[in-house]
């Protein structure tokens, strides 16, 4: 079943979540991708940190080395100050990257599509049903109508139905 796009889904709109990630992007030919990132129920506050870094130091780390470089290349000098650079931004940026590894396999994505002509294509309707289930469950716990066991089951049963779903990536 494919429906006509009206607004964004406000599920998907969200940013700060703890089961994991909704990203809209534009696509090519006038499309907007939605990607959906479930994280492991098990994950730490600390793997949550991590991961979350891993994708935010590139821009960051970019800007605060072409800011070093600019900073450091009157006392050593352009080459060098680039090389000292470089290196403070990809070292913490190979380190996250090595620390995520593991987690990565485990997080389930669901991909979703936007056409030009303004309706979704049919994984779009499971991946908008699985973000609200689970913000549904995140407002619960917030608000105390569940408790941290119940929050962790629902999120499981959506990581579980999350790996039979089927998405598409175009």
């Amino acid at each position: 079943m494919i429906r006509p796009s009206t607004a964004p889904s406000p599920a998907l709109t969200r940013t700060h979540r703890l089961w994991g990630v909704a990203e809209t992007d534009a696509g090519r030919y006038g499309c907007a991708h939605t990607r959906l990132r479930i994280f492991p129920p098990d994950i730490t506050p600390r793997e949550r940190s991590i991961w979350r870094a891993v994708h935010v130091w590139p821009a960051v780390g970019l800007v605060l080395a072409v800011l070093a470089a600019a900073l450091l290349a009157p006392v050593l000098g352009t080459p060098n100050a680039v090389g000292v650079a470089l290196l403070g931004w990809m070292t913490p940026m190979l380190a996250l990257w090595l620390s995520v590894g593991r987690l990565s396999a485990r997080i389930r994505e669901l991909w979703s599509n936007d056409r030009r002509d303004g309706t979704h294509d049919a994984s779009w309707i499971a991946v908008d049903r699985v973000a609200h289930e689970l913000d549904e469950a995140d407002d619960a716990l917030a608000r105390g109508e569940i408790t941290p066991a119940e929050h962790r089951a629902r999120w499981q049963a959506a990581y579980a139905a999350a790996s039979t779903v089927s998405s598409s990536r175009a």
